[in-house]
Order: C-alpha cells, then sequence, then structure tokens
C-alpha cells in the first residue's frame, strides 16, 4: 500500500517537472512569436488608427459635423493629397451649408482588406463605409469605398501620402498609374482639383442665381410607380450582389421593372443592351416616349434616372435612380451599384465632385 502510494507520489512529481519544463519551453517558443505578433499588431493598430482618423474627420467636416478638418492630421503635408483634402472638402462643405442637410446617428468604419509593405512604409487596401440618417427622413443612408492608401512610418508616426481612389475609374488602373509614374500621376490630379474646384465655384454661382430655384414639374401619366421603384432600390441597394462589374445601369433597370412596374418589351429586357448600358437605356426611355431629358438636378422626381458624364471615358458612364426629394440644392438624394450608394446626396458625391463633368436626368413620364 506504501509502496503504490509512493509510486504515485513519484508520478506525479515526476508529471510536473516534465510539465513545468516543457511549459519553460513552449513559453519561450512563445515569447520570440510574441514579439512579431505583438509588432504586427502595433502597425495594424497605427494602421487602422490612421484611416479612422482620415476618413471619419472627413465625414464629419463634409458635413458640418466638425468645423476643422481632423483628417489633415494623418496626411503627410507637402502631398497631393493633402492639396485635395483641404481643397475639395471645403468645397463639399459650402455646398452642404447650402443644402442645409443635417446628418445624426452616423458610424464610419473600415474594412482593410490587404496590407502590403512598400519602400517607405505600407500600402493598404481597404472598403470604407458610412451609415448615417439624414434629419427628418425615414430611411438610412449608407456609403461604400474601395480606396488603396499608402502611409509613410518614417517619422515614428504613421502618414497618409497617397489616397487612390475615384468614382468614375478602375481603383487598379489608378493604382498602377501612380506606382509606374508617380509625378504624372500627380500631375494628373492637381489638374483634376481645379477642375473640380472650378466646378464647385461654378455651380454655388448658379445656386445663388433666381433661375435655380426649385421650380421642377412633374410630368408623370401616373403609370409609372415611383414609391415602389424608391422602395425597391433602398431594399436592394446593399444586399443584392452585382450582376457585372459594372452595375449600375443594371441596378436601375431593375428598379424601375420590378419596382416602378415599367414593362418590358423586345429591346429592353434583362440582361439586354438596353437594360444594362447607359447610352442604350437612355435612347430606350427617350424613343420610347417613357421620359424627357433635362438638364438639372431640380427637374428630378423620385424614380427619376440621373447619368453622368465621365470625363476620363468620353462618355455617359454612369446611372443613378432618384430615391428621395429635398428643398434645397441639388434637390436629390441618390441609390446605386457598381459602389454601392442608398439614398445619397448627390454634391459630395458625383457631380460636381470626381471626373464626372456633366450629368442629365432622364424624368419618366409614363
Amino acid at each position: 500500500m506504501k509502496n503504490n502510494l509512493k509510486a504515485k507520489i513519484m508520478l506525479v512529481s515526476l508529471i510536473g517537472i516534465l510539465f513545468f519544463a516543457s511549459t519553460c519551453i513552449i513559453n519561450g517558443q512563445e515569447s520570440a512569436d510574441e514579439i512579431t505578433l505583438n509588432n504586427k499588431t502595433k502597425i495594424i493598430d497605427s494602421i487602422d488608427n490612421t484611416l479612422e482618423g482620415y476618413f471619419n474627420g472627413k465625414f464629419k467636416y463634409q458635413n458640418n459635423i466638425n468645423n476643422l478638418n481632423d483628417s489633415l492630421k494623418y496626411i503627410q503635408q507637402d502631398t497631393v493629397v493633402y492639396k485635395e483634402s483641404a481643397i475639395t472638402d471645403d468645397n463639399i462643405r459650402n455646398l452642404s451649408n447650402i443644402n442645409g442637410e443635417k446628418i445624426y446617428d452616423y458610424k464610419v468604419s473600415n474594412d482593410i482588406k490587404k496590407i502590403e509593405n512598400t519602400n517607405k512604409g505600407y500600402k493598404v487596401n481597404v472598403t470604407y463605409r458610412v451609415e448615417f440618417y439624414y434629419v427628418g427622413a425615414r430611411d438610412k443612408s449608407y456609403i461604400e469605398e474601395d480606396h488603396i492608401i499608402y502611409l509613410n512610418n518614417t517619422s515614428n508616426k504613421m502618414l497618409i501620402d497617397a489616397d487612390i481612389y475615384d468614382e468614375d475609374s478602375d481603383l487598379e488602373d489608378l493604382d498602377n498609374k501612380y506606382v509606374n509614374d508617380k509625378e504624372e500621376y500627380e500631375k494628373e490630379q492637381i489638374r483634376k482639383i481645379e477642375d473640380i474646384s472650378y466646378k464647385y465655384k461654378s455651380e454655388l454661382k448658379n445656386i445663388y442665381n433666381k433661375k435655380e430655384q426649385n421650380n421642377y414639374i412633374t410630368s408623370s401619366r401616373g403609370m409609372y410607380n415611383r414609391n415602389g421603384a424608391r422602395r425597391w432600390a433602398l431594399d436592394n441597394a446593399l444586399t443584392l450582389k452585382n450582376d457585372y462589374s459594372a452595375d449600375c445601369t443594371n441596378f436601375v433597370s431593375k428598379a424601375m421593372c420590378y419596382g416602378g412596374g415599367l414593362r418590358k418589351d423586345e429591346i429592353w429586357y434583362y440582361h439586354s443592351n438596353a437594360w444594362i448600358r447607359v447610352i442604350e437605356l437612355r435612347n430606350w426611355l427617350l424613343n420610347r416616349g417613357h421620359a424627357q431629358e433635362k438638364d438639372h438636378y431640380k427637374y428630378a422626381d423620385i424614380g427619376d434616372i440621373v447619368q453622368y458624364y465621365s470625363k476620363n471615358k468620353g462618355r455617359w458612364a454612369h446611372s443613378v435612380i432618384v430615391t428621395s426629394r429635398t428643398n434645397k440644392y441639388p434637390y436629390i438624394r441618390v441609390s446605386a451599384h457598381t459602389t454601392n450608394r442608398r439614398d445619397v446626396n448627390v454634391s459630395g458625391i458625383y457631380y460636381p465632385r470626381g471626373d464626372y463633368s456633366n450629368y442629365r436626368v432622364l424624368h419618366i413620364t409614363r
């Protein structure tokens, strides 16, 4: 009995010694891994904090939530992106002041998809998202954008060197231009900044002109279910998967048909050119007598289509659907696909911002 008890005590002691020894070995290995892991975690946290401050600061300043543009704190000062943020954010804010729309209950988030090392720091693929409400609006609004951000860590502080993004351009193509010929890319960006600034000034001038008052007249025959098209677009803007890499016109056709009750025919049907292509949809609507073409946002009603001309592509290249009307410029909020948008004010995203140099309203008359 004593021998059995003694044997058990020795076994327990041996297990204890082995466990302690193995723990020391494991802990020694973990310590080495933890150093690497901690470094990676610190880098990711630093990148995430910079992106959060950058995007959050831009959104708050553009929409008159903050009086200071805090996004500038996270950008290297001697860069084109710093100039772009300082000028364009001011322009967007000025238009936001005029339209008077207030935002509340907002949430800004960043989904980092990929981080790569560069000579000066890091290249980050990130999806920027904002959910929010306009005061008085029943439905939540939503913005989603894919960006490629270049950051440097040369001064022990993670700062942004470049923000590769354009609503109308392929992200990888833009990035290749930046990588292969940074000087030419930055010259082009400066030209865009100047062009956008000119468009904003022109819009502001037109707004203050008495001719630009909101005096639109609806001339619909009542067969088109505007609120049905609106509801379909709002319900599906974020949840419906894209059928195409450029899905914008396909999305608005679905809203007009499935929500608005606009009938298909031998030209306009699912997957047809008239259904999925910007110019062909416009031609079908006009030739069938379903729409009138207008030259200003003030003529657009709920369920109407707005199309944008791409200076970069040299053609009409994007379609969105009107999902809300407002009392002041730009009078409308829209929903869209390819880049997902849900009931957002057009002036801070589309014309006069970005590469789009013109727009047209397709006012449905059915």
